[in-house]
């Protein structure tokens, strides 16, 4: 049996009631498909989709357009889960009418159930306009992504009694110009109890303690899918990418250790991580495979530094795929097809010698094909170390 979806009234009954519910992220169709079945009764398309499925530094690059994206196969993927659209930098600071314009298109061309803005004090007469207009608005005060910079970047908030006591404050305006809940995001347990005391609308924490009324987290952060980092309050629950590798160790098929390394989230880690198998001696080549949209062109200054052999290896962590309904959304948002299209470009637009295989991780013809590369790859690096001996005798 289908779960039930939350309405915006839920929010507030759920409250009253002393429920707590769950809450956390997706980006894409299949992440909100394994959502959609589970019991988590809400979905956030955060603009956190620039660093996790863009691979820029901050949020701040991320467009309108960049939401939109994201958010329609979400919506698509999770008929039955409470969906949040992120309203991105620049799309709503300039003046309630722009807010308002944002807003719409957002609700328009995706159908999300409600946006999500950041500000406190400041922002609350744009809040009381959009509500004003019909929009359900969800508020977000504490560490707010897209102004960290002027905070001395991402670290707790509320720390003082001047800054806990200014947090309220905004925790306050918020309720007043009419939102339905709010995100508090790194906060001290007991500045976001202080909240729950002056403030009637739910509290939705994100590393803010045991007291609020939800827990926000992100997927990739839960599911051990955003390379080494963890934010500390973060409980987490798979590696999905260190079993992709250990799976391909254990099958037997294949004659070399695969060494996790992590997942490169920026140019310079991926210059790092090529710089590190050209000055290995045990390593024979580097094997790449995308993620939901990992962002290949941070991938180009790296491979032009890479001297050891190269395979691209096309895959996904799920095998199944919904043949009955799959639509264009789907193979163009799914997975890793466009990371995969995009790093496939990348490489022969760099006229890249490289293997490619293309097929399910756990298939035993997929894995025999890596196993060719890695017998021609050891033996390339067995001859240039021969040579390099007999030329240093």
């Amino acid at each position: 049996m289908a779960k039930k979806k939350m309405t915006i009234l839920d929010f507030q009954k759920f409250k009253d009631e002393g429920r707590k519910f769950a809450f956390c992220t997706a980006y894409d169709y299949t992440t909100a498909t394994i959502v959609d079945e589970s019991d988590v009764e809400i979905i956030l398309v955060g603009d956190s989709l620039g660093m996790i499925m863009l691979g820029y530094d901050t949020t701040v690059p991320v467009t309108v357009d960049d939401m939109i994206h994201h958010i329609k196969p979400v919506v698509k993927g999770a008929p039955n889960t409470f969906i949040i659209g992120d309203m991105p930098f620049g799309s709503y600071n300039v003046s309630p009418e722009q807010a308002i314009e944002t807003a719409n298109r957002l609700t328009k061309e995706t159908l999300c159930d409600c946006v999500k803005l950041e500000g406190g004090v400041n922002m609350a007469p744009t809040i009381r306009r959009m509500v004003d207009a019909g929009i359900n608005v969800m508020g977000h005060i504490g560490m707010t992504p897209q102004t960290a910079t002027s905070f001395g970047g991402f670290k707790v908030q509320g720390g003082t009694p001047e800054s806990a006591r200014k947090l309220i404050e905004d925790a306050k305006a918020l309720e007043r110009a009419g939102v339905f809940s709010m995100v508090v995001e790194c906060v001290p347990s007991v500045v976001a109890k202080a909240m729950q005391e002056e403030v009637h609308v739910p509290i939705l924490g994100i590393g803010a303690g045991p007291y609020v009324d939800c827990q926000v987290l992100v997927t990739q952060d839960l599911l051990g899918m955003y390379g080494d980092f963890k934010p500390k309050f973060v409980k987490q629950f798979a590696n999905v990418r260190k079993v992709m590798v250990d799976g391909l160790n254990k099958s037997g098929n294949i004659p070399v250790k695969i060494v996790y390394k992590g997942t490169a989230n920026s140019s310079k880690e991926v210059e790092t991580l090529m710089k590190a198998a050209n000055n290995d001696e045990k390593c024979v080549g580097v094997i790449t495979w995308m993620h939901t949209f990992s962002p290949a062109k941070m991938w180009i200054h790296g491979l032009q530094q890479l001297k050891k052999p190269l395979l691209h290896f096309h895959t996904q962590y799920n095998e199944e795929i919904p043949w009955d309904t799959m639509d264009m959304d789907f193979m163009n948002l799914n997975q890793s097809a466009h990371g995969d299209r995009e790093f496939g470009h990348i490489c022969a637009r760099l006229r890249l010698r490289r293997k490619v295989v293309v097929g399910y991780w756990k298939d035993p013809k997929a894995q025999q094909h890596i196993a060719v590369w890695a017998r021609v790859a050891a033996a390339w690096r067995s001859c240039l170390q021969a040579l390099w001996h007999g030329h240093t005798r």
